[in-house]
């Protein structure tokens, strides 16, 4: 009888450990969100087209900052504009404003070269309260890995 417990705890720890170490691989896949991103729209008239810039820091497990200008190019000159602290999981990141746009919901999925951005919102122009005509919608290519300076843009 002794022996049969022995047996159990061995196989009861081996178990703990491999759980364990599951645990741990998952984490170090997931997609370390900390940088600059920028749109690039072709060009080819070198007018002032729209233009967008996010900045991510990864400071909890589940936690980033996040800041997001967007500017429309001439002749209107419209930009929208957010800094906030989101919940993470699962490379996806969701702003919302419950105090302006109840509906607004900016969705931040991130990959290895960027971050795709999808804007929703039933208010007028879908614009979660930035000027009329500003979206912030679209894809945004990683430029830098370093912690982004958030006092400029």
């Amino acid at each position: 009888m002794i022996y049969a417990v022995k047996n159990s705890i061995v196989v009861f720890i081996c178990c703990i450990s491999l759980s364990a170490h599951a645990q741990n691989v998952q984490v170090n896949n997931s997609t370390n969100p900390t940088g600059t991103y920028k749109t690039h729209f072709n060009n080819p008239s070198n007018n002032k087209l729209p233009q967008g810039t996010i900045k991510v820091k990864l400071i909890a497990q589940n936690k980033v900052v996040l800041s997001l200008i967007m500017q429309n190019g001439e002749p209107l000159l419209r930009s929208g504009s957010l800094m906030d602290t989101l919940a993470y999981k699962n490379h996806l990141a969701i702003y919302k404003n419950a105090e302006i746009d109840t509906t607004c919901r900016i969705t931040f999925h991130f990959a290895s070269k960027g971050i795709d951005v999808i804007q929703a919102s039933k208010a007028v122009d879908h614009n979660c309260d930035f000027a009329n005509g500003v979206n912030a919608e679209g894809f945004y290519y990683k430029e830098s890995s370093q912690i982004p300076d958030f006092s400029t843009y």
